[in-house]
């Protein structure tokens, strides 16, 4: 079985600036194979509890850096930056 994440953003004009970009924006998405929503919602209980049986097995998994609320908005304006670039026409 095969898990989508749809991310929606909301969106403003900047002064002086016509291009659109996103003023904000969600959390990062889910870890690949956490196992779905249910395994998602498992993950985010065991990472915000350091006694957890789990906590110390899915911080070494994620790498040891996993935010769930991270959002980097220049990051974001980059890469839609790049897109507008790419399929402007000449």
């Amino acid at each position: 079985m095969s898990v989508s994440w749809k991310r929606s953003l909301p969106w403003t004009r900047r002064h002086q600036n016509p291009d659109v970009l996103p003023a904000s924006g969600p959390a990062p998405p889910p870890p690949e194979d956490c196992g779905g929503v249910f395994g998602y919602l498992d993950l985010l209980e065991a990472i915000k509890d350091p006694h957890h049986p789990e906590h110390d097995g899915i911080i070494e998994w994620l790498g040891g850096d996993f935010d769930p609320e991270a959002f980097d908005i220049r990051e974001v304006n980059q890469r839609l930056a790049g897109l507008k670039e790419s399929t402007t026409p000449a």
